[in-house]
């Protein structure tokens, strides 16, 4: 009986320490959601407009999934209507944007965009403002 023993806390010392180093970290959690005029504010930045001329219709929490591998767990879908240029005349749009939380940025919205030379990563965060990475 003591041999057993013996063997179950031999066990339990040598491999819950590998076990535990295998576990993922838990995902940061933002600590408040993304609020409506923080959005409309984001949007205007990204949009060059004014605030004031966004509605914000719904924020929608969920998860973000791309390429079938990488997935973001605090995303935000917010439906707005806002003016946009169409063939060359002002109209209110419905529009969508995705927005990411992270402890560096809080809430941001960031693509892909274009410059001489090539591409850029553009973001709009909560925390940081407008940036381009080139």
């Amino acid at each position: 009986m003591q041999n057993h023993l013996r063997v179950l806390l031999f066990s339990l010392f040598c491999l819950l320490p590998v076990s535990l180093s295998g576990q993922q970290p838990e995902p940061a959690v933002p600590p408040a959601d993304l609020d409506p005029k923080d959005a409309a504010e984001l949007i205007a930045g990204m949009i060059e407009e004014r605030s004031g001329q966004i509605e914000i219709a719904l924020i929608i929490a969920g998860t973000r999934r791309e390429d079938q591998v990488f997935e973001a767990a605090q995303a935000r879908r917010v439906v707005a209507i806002h003016p946009v240029n169409v063939d060359g005349r002002r109209r209110r749009q419905v529009c969508k944007y995705d927005f990411f939380w992270s402890p560096d940025y809080g809430w941001f919205h960031w693509r892909i965009g274009a410059e001489r030379g090539g591409e850029v990563v553009e973001v709009w965060s909560e925390t940081r403002g407008a940036i381009v990475v080139k």
